[in-house]
């Protein structure tokens, strides 16, 4: 028998991450920081933006969203994970897990994977939520777990300092490697590697195969890797590391460009043989921080001090946003570490001593600065009493290569020692040109929000400029969409009624904000997409037997704003599967209106369906 094909036919659907692919924190298992397949969009203006779903289906939420066709996953801090139409905001399901969620899930192959703070790993069957299997680490999990390979990678976080890698059919554990710390950020993986980073300023790298170390020795900056991760990424066709430690990790022996910074290291390695280098702001890039009087530890400018806790705690409390959370996580830490009362007693009041005279501290600076988001400040903006090297946390890096241009983007936080304020910076760097700046933004303090450093910045590649990028920031309770290479100075900005410390993702022409209260909005672009596609050979929904040579053929589709000979076509194919979730696409130069099926074999069973995209990105 010939090869044959069943229920073939064209139907509209969504572009971007299809349910056979992998959908993942950062926009992939080594986290670049971009919209998926590097999606592009208009987002010129709020104007070409429709609100079309605004809704809070479950509680405070801190880990990302993700896109699957059209259905957008939500995790919560209330230990609760679902999954919704994103077209109306219909719960297709939902489950409540042993603790709350601020890690972001991963999804592969019709799985979800979750892991929450009460270290247990989860792996969903994604139509209905049944557990597949579970496995508990015992650690207080806030990286993502990455798929990759059919593994799934875990950093287990507080209380475990290993990193894991089980088997994404069936949990078992696979690869148990020692960590020199307890790795609090997401793995990321490429080419078969795996690279983590730690909290006490190690990077390492090890072969997804058996756990091995994939260089001679761990890289050790002088700074602290808490919750972001490196970003692996195709730079000139070599696959090379970005990872930014921030606090302590600086270099002020060089001349800077900006006056009055210091500059921070932004370690830039080789996946392969572990190399790196340190990009400096000012020297051969722009990365830093103006540099301020007192340590963020009770030094200049009255700041209180903090010399008496464990550094564990610190970096712990430091992830929180308020005091009732902090001095609950003060029980938490005394009982892991077998404290008697009278010592979480007093580690209490050192807390909310500080965090008082830090209120009175913060008010007696406030006059004459405005809350919130501010406009770019030149460097003799920024007053002494802002910390110095030693409370600077990363937020999150993004890299792009689109055009002739290469894009890179990070954040900076600067917290006060232990606070619930901090402010922001955002750069935008030029890596053809090792590095230089291209701009700049800053706020003014931020007052409430989290020193979560989850809250990164998302390029998307601009629809309408071969060679341009946006880049959208999470900032207080505002998503600021720039130009990646001009502007700093927004082009526009969503608010969000609460604060976002988690970043947005742009996916199948929808961008998808969560904030801390719960909320979650869709912003779709108000650009019609092309007619569906009518399949003419064979007719839709037949059934083909005994084909010598299987071939389809569609009518071309018709668009408002493109020409029908600049349409693309997408085939969307099954090979032996009843799916819907483990689809491959192909996507077809523009104006082909036909395909040869050249790779089946005999008996083979084939299911596809085909769309059309137009010029701006907008899918049948």
């Amino acid at each position: 028998m010939k090869p044959w094909m069943v229920g073939i036919f064209a139907v509209a659907f969504a572009a971007g991450v299809t349910a056979g692919d992998a959908a993942q924190y950062r926009g992939g298992a080594n986290h670049p920081g971009t919209s998926p397949d590097e999606e592009a969009a208009d987002l010129s203006g709020l104007g070409v933006l429709d609100l079309c779903l605004d809704f809070a289906p479950l509680g405070d939420l801190l880990a990302d969203p993700l896109v699957i066709e059209d259905m957008i996953v939500i995790a919560s801090l209330d230990g609760r994970v679902g999954v919704y139409e994103a077209e109306t905001g219909t719960v297709v399901w939902t489950r409540t897990l042993d603790a709350g969620i601020s890690a972001t899930p991963a999804y592969d192959s019709g799985r979800l994977f979750v892991g929450t703070q009460g270290g247990t790993l989860y792996a969903l069957k994604f139509t209905d939520g049944a557990i597949l299997w579970q496995e508990d680490h015992g650690g207080y999990q806030i990286g993502a777990p990455v798929v990759s390979a059919n593994s799934v990678v875990v950093a287990p976080g507080f209380g475990n300092s290993n990193l894991l890698v089980y088997d994404a059919d069936d949990g078992d554990l696979r690869l148990t490697i020692p960590l020199s710390r307890d790795a609090q950020a997401s793995p990321a993986i490429r080419d078969g590697k795996i690279v983590v980073v730690q909290p006490d300023g190690v990077i390492s790298c090890y072969n997804l195969a058996d756990g091995t170390a994939a260089w001679g020795s761990s890289v050790t900056t002088q700074g602290n890797f808490f919750g972001v991760p490196a970003a692996i990424v195709d730079v000139a066709g070599a696959d090379k590391i970005f990872a930014f430690p921030g606090a302590g990790d600086r270099d002020t022996t060089g001349s800077s460009t900006i006056a009055g910074y210091e500059g921070y290291r932004l370690w830039y390695g080789d996946l392969d043989t572990g190399v790196f280098n340190g990009i400096i702001p000012g020297n051969n890039s722009t990365y830093a921080a103006m540099q301020r009087g007192g340590d963020g530890n009770g030094g200049d400018g009255g700041k209180p001090g903090l010399s008496d806790l464990p550094t564990e705690l610190v970096e712990m409390l430091q992830r929180l946003s308020d005091k009732d959370s902090m001095l609950k996580t003060i029980d938490y830490y005394g009982e892991m570490y077998g404290l008697d009362p009278d010592e979480i007693a007093k580690l209490k009041q050192i807390v909310s001593d500080h965090l008082d005279k830090l209120e009175r501290f913060t008010e007696s600076r406030k006059s004459g600065r405005s809350e919130g988001h501010a406009a770019s400040l030149p460097g003799s903006s920024f007053d002494a009493n802002w910390p110095t090297s030693e409370s600077v946390r990363s937020g999150g890096l993004s890299y792009l290569s689109r055009g002739t241009q290469k894009y890179f983007a990070m954040r900076m936080n600067e917290i006060p020692g232990l606070s619930v304020e901090m402010r922001v910076i955002q750069f935008s760097l030029n890596p053809n040109a090792k590095g230089e700046l291209r701009w700049m933004y800053s706020t003014d303090s931020v007052a409430n929000a989290s020193t979560l450093a989850a809250a990164a910045p998302l390029l998307v590649p601009n629809v309408n400029d071969p060679n341009g990028a946006y880049l959208l920031a999470p900032i207080g309770r505002n998503i600021a969409v720039f130009d990646a290479s001009a502007g700093n100075t927004p082009i526009f900005e969503i608010e969000m009624p609460g604060f976002v410390y988690s970043s947005p993702v742009y996916a199948n022409g929808m961008l998808v904000v969560c904030d801390t209260d719960g909320n979650v909005r869709v912003y779709c672009s108000n650009n019609e997409p092309p007619e569906a596609p009518v399949l003419s050979t064979p007719a839709e929904g037949t059934n083909i037997l005994n084909l010598v040579s299987p071939h389809s053929t569609w009518a071309a589709s018709t668009d408002d704003n493109t020409a029908q000979g600049n349409l693309t076509y997408v085939i969307r194919y099954s090979i032996d599967s009843d799916g819907p979730y483990d689809y491959t696409e192909i996507e077809l130069a523009a104006g082909t209106t036909s395909y040869d099926w050249t790779d089946l074999t005999d008996d083979d069973k084939v299911t596809f369906m085909v769309r059309a995209v137009d010029e701006a990105g907008a899918a049948s």
